[in-house]
């Protein structure tokens, strides 16, 4: 907008001074007004409430308990030993089940050789071998099912309050410790 607003204002003191150079000869020369260099205009950034919030990764769905896993940087591992991430009680999940890790093109689920293997959406998969999850995926280990779903952000996004006395000037107590966190 601030870029647009400077080229209407060249652009009409370029003509006005185009049409000054082809006066007769003779006339006298009009004055020419200097023009202050300008700064863009400030304007109001308006602020558009979110109708829901933006999915911001992925998240388990245990189908036993409803309890709710979210999928970030490490890896999560099933079985029925009490280190693993999620732990089930039943003998037809091994020990060491499976695990669910990052990958390039988001997130894999490997089966780690179990006794009676694990599903994706119903299909078993090659042990050792990375399967690719997303949102609307069930993964399947012995009669424990994992839905994974979009995680959802919660919380309301603050927005910074703009002084309207200088609408450049964001309030103290809106940007917390030097910086803006979402």
């Amino acid at each position: 907008m601030g870029h647009l607003l400077v080229f209407i204002v060249s652009a009409g003191v370029g003509f006005a001074l185009s049409r000054l150079s082809r006066r007769p000869s003779g006339s006298a020369a009009a004055p020419v007004a200097t023009v202050p260099e300008s700064r863009p205009a400030a304007v109001p950034v308006a602020t558009v409430p979110e109708s829901r919030p933006a999915a911001v990764g992925l998240e388990l769905v245990r189908g036993d308990t409803g309890e709710r896993i979210p999928l970030r940087g490490g890896p999560v591992t099933v079985g029925r030993s009490p280190d693993n991430t999620i732990v089930a009680s039943d003998d037809r999940v091994s020990r060491s089940h499976a695990r669910l890790e990052p990958a390039a093109k988001g997130w894999v689920v490997i089966d780690l050789g179990s006794a009676n293997g694990t599903r994706v959406d119903g299909t078993p998969i090659t042990p050792h071998t990375p399967t690719v999850i997303r949102a609307g995926s069930t993964i399947g280990t012995g009669p424990l099912e994992l839905s994974v779903v979009a995680r959802r952000e919660d919380r309301a996004i603050p927005r910074p309050t703009l002084d309207e006395a200088e609408p450049t000037r964001i309030l103290p107590g809106v940007v917390g410790e030097g910086r803006w966190t979402p």
